[in-house]
């Protein structure tokens, strides 16, 4: 035993010592910039992806006119990478050439809007400028995007390398209900902050899982799924539950429906369904991170539709001939029938919404209490919902909002000609479906420093895909 031991460290020595393999390691974790991205810009992003979400203590630290010190350090390296961006863009060519065309325009004015108010507000009142201070950025990440390419999924796994620490520090106070070194137990107390963060990252987790065609990165995609999944379940409320489940079934899009793609979107899927039905069960092994209760009974409904879902999908699967070659057999009828799934969910929703919190008065029926359940559920989280839509309301008015509404249709029409240009990769539309999960999140949560970094990276990402200014 001691003689194996000793030959395995001794293995494990001889390739730290090898510089080929640690080499291959560095490249691993820190590949160089694609040839065409600005350094600087590109580092500066990772930084926002891999270090801003472990600062966690946004709410308890001294803030200058309602914008936190976390806020100002973002601003800082958007300031950094703004300036930069912007002498290679006076210095490429001519301005009025690169200013050309309506949407730019518009865009440009409403920035120039943005950037008054953001002077004018300290003057006359201070409680504002922390929201403007969040507009002002949204235009800026976005405009340093231009200047980097992607390499491959590696923005995604970094962010997705930042939250095993985070992962680690919220279970930990989940169990024990110790306080952490990062302030897991702070972004778990204020569901305005935690929610689009555990939206981020059940998405990023739930893309790169479906997207990956190698089985042990796959394991390890799925790990941070439930991880991210329970979480949700746990803190969330069901506009968040609803939310992830319309990114898990729209993941279908980015490829052809191949019947191992289409396999691992059932995995995701199910193991979603299933996070649901069984997360709620810590709250009874005395979880001390767990303020919330939970009726066990929903549970069993989501088992029983668990169960008749299942059985389908393998009735179906198991007709499928074994001889098949799975990456190569595409499931044309499977998949169409999957799509119509979009259309249920939505009809659900509406349907909670047309008779509210009415469907009380049949809970006592088969059913009925789940039934009274979800649609109470989704009202509730309706009415409690503080939007950044309602927050520019509020602020700016009627006017800010209709501006606020013209640039959101101006953005959903580049990320949907985004998707539909040839040059547009898989990577790509994930992140379209990304940069489409954080505008309508932005509906229905208010805008964090929690993930609000990470976020515009990956909507500038999108809204760039098809255009890069080559450095």
């Amino acid at each position: 035993m001691d003689k194996t031991l000793t030959e395995k460290l001794r293995k494990v020595k001889e390739k730290l010592s090898d510089k080929e393999f640690r080499k291959k390691v560095s490249i691993a974790i820190n590949p160089e910039p694609i040839d065409g991205s600005d350094y600087l810009v590109d580092y500066m992003a990772r930084v926002l992806l891999f270090l801003f979400p472990l600062y966690m203590y946004e709410a308890d630290v001294i803030k200058f006119m309602g914008v936190s010190v976390k806020d100002i350090l973002f601003g800082v390296v958007v300031a950094i990478m703004s300036l930069w961006c912007g002498r290679k863009f006076i210095k490429k060519g001519s301005l009025k050439g690169r200013l050309h065309g309506e949407k730019r325009l518009i865009i440009i004015g409403a920035f120039v809007l943005v950037l008054i108010c953001f002077i004018v507000q300290p003057i006359m009142d201070g409680g504002e400028v922390s929201r403007t201070y969040y507009y002002m950025l949204m235009f800026l990440v976005p405009f340093c995007m231009y200047y980097i390419k992607p390499v491959g999924k590696y923005y995604l796994q970094i962010l997705l390398a930042s939250y095993t620490l985070i992962f680690l520090s919220i279970y930990r106070y989940v169990f024990t209900g110790a306080a952490t070194i990062i302030g897991a137990e702070v972004l778990l107390d204020n569901s305005g902050r935690n929610i689009p963060a555990l939206l981020l990252i059940c998405a990023v987790s739930a893309f790169l899982y479906v997207s990956e065609d190698d089985a042990q990165k796959q394991k390890v995609y799925l790990v941070y799924s439930v991880l991210g999944f329970i979480l949700l379940f746990l803190y969330g409320d069901m506009l968040a539950f609803m939310t992830m489940l319309m990114f898990i079934l729209f993941l279908q899009f980015i490829r052809r429906p191949i019947q191992s793609f289409i396999k691992r979107n059932m995995i995701i899927l199910f193991v979603y369904a299933f996070c649901a039905s069984n997360a709620p069960l810590l709250s009874y092994f005395e979880a001390k991170g767990i303020t919330k209760t939970f009726d066990l009974e929903y549970s069993i409904y989501i088992d029983i539709l668990i169960a008749v879902a299942g059985l389908a999908v393998t009735s179906y699967w198991d007709r499928i001939p074994k001889e098949y070659d799975e990456d190569h057999t595409v499931l044309v009828r499977f998949s169409k029938w999957y799509r119509r799934s979009i259309l249920l969910v939505l009809i659900a929703i509406c349907i909670a919404f047309t008779y509210g919190t009415r469907v009380g008065s049949i809970s006592s029926l088969a059913g009925g209490k789940a039934i009274s359940g979800f649609f109470t559920s989704i009202i509730n989280s309706a009415n409690s919902a503080t939007g950044e839509l309602w927050n520019i309301l509020m602020i700016y008015g009627a006017f800010g909002l209709i501006v606020v509404l013209a640039l959101g249709a101006v953005a959903v029409n580049e990320l949907i000609n985004n998707w539909k240009s040839p040059v547009c990769t898989e990577v790509d539309k994930g992140y379209i479906l990304l940069a489409l999960l954080f505008i309508f999140q932005g509906i229905i949560y208010p805008f964090s420093g929690s993930a609000l970094p990470e976020f515009l990276v990956f909507f500038g990402l999108a809204i760039t895909c098809r255009k890069k200014m080559i450095v």
